[in-house]
């Protein structure tokens, strides 16, 4: 993990059903922002899958929008391009991406909220 830098941020939620439970969606992710703008992104989800995935189209969508011009109805409809969450003994395919999308909504809006304090 690179050391983080002038305008690099991070971003770490997960859902469980309770504390200390394996997350039934989780998302790692990191962005630079350089003049009020997302000059990068990358959006890590786990828990939806069998393995983490790195939200391409997502984060393609994100690279040069400005923080107050990003669209998150956007970035969750680009989202379904990266990921086929999967059932499995306690949830659904479906609540899966539904958490995945709050997860990348939480994301965004703090990104907006610390890169407009620190970008």
């Amino acid at each position: 993990i690179p050391i983080a830098g002038q305008g690099s941020l991070a971003y770490f939620d997960e859902i469980a059903r309770r504390k200390g439970d394996y997350a039934m969606a989780g998302l790692a992710a990191h962005a630079e922002i350089r003049g009020g703008c997302f000059k990068s992104a990358r959006l890590a989800f786990f828990g939806v899958s069998e393995m983490p995935i790195l939200a391409g189209a997502a984060s393609r969508l994100l690279s040069g929008t400005p923080l107050d011009q990003v669209k998150t109805s956007e970035v969750c409809e680009a989202l379904s391009e990266d990921i086929e969450p999967f059932d499995d003994l306690t949830t659904s395919a479906k609540a899966k991406r539904h958490m995945a999308n709050i997860l990348l909504a939480r994301a965004l809006t703090a990104f907006q909220n610390q890169g407009q304090v620190h970008g």
